[in-house]
């Protein structure tokens, strides 16, 4: 570990109070108060099971050691010491926006930033009003202030205030970890505002309002991911967790009181998709949480998307019947950009976005 990281998780340790957050590997005490409705049972695999019977998870991704726990634990102190602040301003985002029933919410920092401007290029070439609907978090001043200049509400996670994350250099990275606890956090955070939530990932395209399909095609389902392809690290439900529609529920608002308190999970694997699909087996197999895996040729992943085989079969017509794009399934910045090119998910004028991205990586 270099001395910038050591410095960095040095001083999240001398910030940890002694008030127990993390959950080793357990759901939250709100998780098993869950009951599954008669209706669910029904047609439940096991309608005899009608809620968690234990706290206890497996995971399977190892037990995190004790100084991971308090990096852990030393985040969501942070996290929860600035609560009513950060509350406050989010509501008062929620009602400038008129209290709509659905909430967009992102998460990045300046490397990725022009991802995110991509992102709503690709809304106004397919005419998607996305800007009364959404809240963003930024992970740094510069792409605080470049947010504010487009007159969207963001939320600066300030790090003088908060745990360090964002610009990571690949994929797994520790940067990286740390950002995941974002990802859960600020879901929880807008769960509490009354809203049902997207959260995307930056690197995204949307070709239709997915919030159409969501309105006619729900199946009764609490929560709704994407299909990351036959990756044997993410079973049991192969679920990619950079696009998740949540509604505001009872059962959402436990499972992520439950994810946000096994931090120490995901920055001892160094993912956020691997714990969080155990978790959802856990709690859907209980039948506690209805969870639904889009349809991929509606909802495309980048696993559809090879550098060296081109597009899947069933990908073939993405641009007239898809939805979202998510060009993920990249080692890191270099492998983005190289997919972006490949396949024209450049939504900016010229090579903008490429000459961006570049320069993002030479940084």
């Amino acid at each position: 570990m270099d001395d910038d990281k050591q410095t960095g998780d040095t001083k999240m340790l001398t910030s940890t109070d002694s008030d127990q957050t993390e959950l080793p590997q357990c759901v939250s005490p709100s998780a098993m108060q869950l009951r599954a409705s008669a209706q669910r049972r029904k047609w439940a695999i096991n309608p005899h099971v009608d809620r968690l019977f234990s706290p206890d998870m497996e995971l399977g991704v190892g037990v995190p050691g004790e100084q991971e726990v308090k990096i852990a634990e030393s985040y969501q102190h942070q996290y929860q010491h600035n609560k009513t602040e950060r509350m406050r301003s989010l509501g008062m985002f929620y009602q400038r926006l008129d209290q709509p029933q659905d909430l967009i919410v992102m998460l990045y920092c300046k490397k990725f930033f022009p991802m995110f401007v991509n992102w709503l290029a690709s809304c106004e070439k397919n005419k998607i009003d996305v800007k009364t609907r959404l809240i963003t978090f930024a992970l740094d001043q510069e792409s605080h202030r470049q947010t504010e200049l487009l007159g969207i509400k963001t939320y600066f996670l300030d790090p003088e205030r908060y745990g360090a994350a964002g610009a990571s250099s690949a994929f797994g990275d520790r940067m990286f970890s740390r950002t995941m606890f974002y990802k859960n956090a600020i879901v929880s955070d807008v769960l509490e505002l009354g809203a049902n939530v997207l959260f995307q990932d930056v690197d995204m395209l949307w070709l239709r309002d997915p919030f159409e399909y969501f309105a006619t095609d729900l199946k009764d389902s609490d929560i709704h991911f994407m299909y990351d392809g036959r990756n044997p690290i993410h079973k049991p439900l192969y679920a990619n967790t950079g696009f998740i529609y949540v509604k505001c529920n009872s059962a959402c608002k436990a499972f992520f009181e439950t994810a946000v308190r096994n931090t120490a999970s995901i920055f001892h694997c160094r993912s956020h998709q691997m714990p969080l699909n155990r978790m959802l087996a856990y709690f859907a197999t209980h039948n506690v949480l209805a969870v639904n895996v889009l349809p991929q040729e509606l909802f495309l992943n980048g696993h559809l998307f090879n550098l060296d085989n081109g597009v899947a079969e069933v990908a073939t017509n993405w641009q007239q019947q898809g939805y979202v794009v998510h060009y993920s399934w990249t080692a890191d910045l270099h492998q983005k950009t190289a997919k972006i090119k490949k396949f024209g998910f450049d939504y900016l004028p010229g090579d903008d976005l490429i000459e961006q991205l570049d320069g993002c990586d030479s940084d």
